[in-house]
């Protein structure tokens, strides 16, 4: 990825959220080659859940897919055929919700495990619920392919969830309009205006209290654990302005739960020798083993801070096999156990 000029984290997407082009593009019999070489990345990319490529690659795929289509509404198809496991652990989410607003909390709060190229906000007017989208500076216009992708995939999760053709009452786009509307019309099932400031989906504020046919949240805890985990680690990824640091702390991090991860792994995931992954580590001032134990430090303090995740759960996300090892750790990086931390946070608060 290309940084901003600012060093800022760039805008990002995971590659398994272009599944749904690739299938699609199967079904047609189309070569998957020459749009994996417009978007950078190979196909192996497509089942690594973690595997983040920059955002303007979408664009790249989906301009790529329609010159090899000839499909002027790429976008709009290949959104139509999204499902909540395109989601990554976002779509494990979904499928936990019982009402639909729970989807509207869940895409409002993990949004950036899925990309932070684009960032969703619900808010309430009277009778009508209004969907604001708003996009990473650096990205610049969305393209309609990448646009109607995403809305027709949101749209059609939430019809599948529901079980009901749900249409919104009005969209306003922030691109021009296509030379035809309808089959957009159709899809959507209500007014489109284009040229708008920003993506505006408006839609009856009842739908929010819509019970949902797969909702089972058995599964629930256990996977909002996981994803505050990840959200909590892309933060701390996000603290540290050197981008290469960043992402091999943020490598080392996805993999704490299983344990600290060896240099070897870490340096296989980033494409790199162990020994060049040790070489850029000695550039940058530091030590593999100390940038473990940084990455542990700062997430153990963020974990802790976190009421709802008990001190057992931390323990294992940190990846230590004895609660007495993260007791340990806790009291030299903090002088005091993560007990006496959570309960001087409390005090705080109050």
């Amino acid at each position: 990825m290309s940084p901003p000029a600012d060093g800022a984290e760039p805008p990002y997407l995971i590659a398994a959220y272009l599944r749904a082009l690739f299938d699609y593009l199967r079904q047609q019999a189309l070569p998957l080659a020459p749009v994996l070489a417009a978007a950078g990345f190979d196909e192996t990319a497509l089942s690594d859940p973690d595997r983040r490529i920059e955002a303007s690659a979408e664009e790249r795929a989906f301009l790529a897919a329609e010159q090899l289509s000839g499909d002027a509404n790429i976008g709009l198809h290949v959104g139509a055929s999204l499902r909540p496991t395109h989601f990554g652990l976002l779509g494990h989410l979904m499928l936990t919700s019982r009402q639909l607003h729970e989807l509207f909390e869940l895409h409002g709060r993990y949004a950036q495990l899925v990309g932070n190229d684009i960032s969703a906000h619900y808010r309430l007017h009277g009778e009508e619920m209004c969907l604001e989208v708003q996009v990473h500076p650096a990205r610049g216009l969305y393209h309609r392919h990448c646009t109607e992708s995403n809305l027709a995939g949101w749209i059609s999760t939430a019809r599948w969830l529901a079980g009901q053709a749900l249409s919104p009452l009005r969209i306003e786009f922030p691109h021009a309009a296509p030379a035809d509307t309808r089959e957009q019309e159709a899809l959507f099932g209500c007014p489109l205006s284009f040229g708008a400031e920003q993506l505006r989906v408006h839609f009856p504020a009842r739908y929010a209290a819509l019970p949902l046919l797969h909702g089972d949240s058995s599964l629930k805890q256990t996977l909002e654990v996981e994803a505050r985990r990840r959200l909590l680690a892309l933060r701390v990824e996000q603290s540290h302005g050197d981008l290469r640091l960043a992402r091999i702390r943020q490598h080392v991090a996805d993999r704490l739960p299983h344990g600290a991860p060896e240099l070897s792994s870490v340096a296989a995931a980033l494409d790199l020798s162990a020994r060049s992954l040790q070489r850029q580590l000695d550039s940058l001032g530091t030590s593999y083993t100390g940038l473990v134990e940084s990455v542990r430090q700062d997430l153990a303090r963020r974990y802790v801070d976190d009421a709802s995740l008990s001190l057992v759960d931390v323990a294992l996300m940190l990846g230590f096999a004895e609660q007495s090892s993260f007791q340990r750790a806790f009291r030299r990086w903090f002088n005091m156990t993560p007990g006496e931390y959570r309960r001087a946070q409390i005090r705080q608060s109050v």
